[in-house]
């Protein structure tokens, strides 16, 4: 039972009693115990569960049946589990149920690896880069195009939180950013761009998708990170804002030209309309007698 995680357990209907093996005990993280009570076992099931495990144990009564069903339970530590279990109906010579036995496994790493199986499988097929975290930020898988991406594998990164890609600076899935403090609060996906270098040195610009992948209590279990390369529309963004620099400087050394070209026409404008009164003036001396 230990090396497979499965726990059995007895309910009998006549002494209103419960018994669990050792390993479902050690499953629950409590203490070996000789019975429980009704109340003492529902207490440990996982509160949005606890109802359909009551209606479980009622079909098996009535009608005998074996049932399969998964349920939740809440640990003392407040850690959650979740358990495979079976149970199924013991009658005595007269046909009655008098006691219902069953066995519970714990398969919760097992679900949590399906689980990144399949964000892995989906994410493989994506050609951008693809990274999936545990709740803290800490990497846990990549894809090829990070590979491809960065020059960084697995391996390299593994664990963190991606800080080689910043010369060792803080991310946006660095558990302080806020970028990662956003996602973990709001329990939505959030989208920011950076600037960030690859194993080889060279600097390039993506834009980051964060999205949390939640459990059933609503809770963030992973996030995935999605990054699309943007560096080729950096570098034309760069190139249209010195265009336009380039075009306003210019814009500006001719408007200045040109009011010094005014000024110029405006100053030679009185300078000629000076002269042609001066010579008006002289014009008309000349022509008029002088007085003796």
């Amino acid at each position: 039972q230990k090396i497979a995680h499965i726990g059995s357990w007895e309910w009998d209907l006549i002494n209103e009693t419960i018994s669990w093996s050792e390993e479902f005990f050690h499953i629950h993280g409590i203490e070996q115990q000789e019975d429980l009570s009704q109340e003492m076992f529902f207490t440990s099931i996982h509160p949005d569960d606890k109802d359909y495990v009551k209606n479980i144990i009622e079909n098996i009564k009535k009608t005998s049946n074996q049932a399969v069903f998964t349920y939740r339970i809440v640990r003392q530590d407040e850690s959650i589990r979740t358990l495979y279990s079976s149970g199924e109906a013991i009658k005595n010579d007269k046909g009655e149920v008098v006691k219902i036995i069953g066995t519970g496994q714990d398969v919760t790493e097992r679900l949590q690896e399906e689980e990144m199986e399949k964000l892995a499988t989906a994410a493989t097929k994506s050609f951008n880069s693809v990274i999936i975290t545990n709740e803290y930020g800490n990497i846990e898988w990549v894809n090829e195009g990070f590979t491809a991406l960065t020059g960084y594998n697995l391996d390299e990164v593994k664990g963190s939180h991606g800080e080689l890609l910043r010369h060792d600076a803080e991310t946006g899935i660095s558990e302080n950013a806020s970028y990662y403090q956003s996602v973990i609060k709001d329990k939505m996906p959030i989208t920011y761009e950076s600037k960030n270098y690859s194993k080889q040195g060279k600097e390039y610009w993506t834009i980051t998708t964060l999205t949390p992948v939640l459990d059933r209590n609503k809770e963030v279990r992973r996030i995935i990170a999605i990054d699309s390369d943007i560096t080729l529309r950096k570098q034309m963004e760069e190139n249209l804002r010195q265009a336009t620099q380039i075009a306003e400087d210019s814009l500006k050394k001719g408007n200045k030209a040109l009011n010094e070209l005014m000024e110029a026409k405006k100053q030679l404008e009185e300078s000629m309309r000076i002269k042609e009164q001066f010579l008006a003036n002289m014009s008309h001396e000349i022509r008029t007698p002088m007085n003796a």
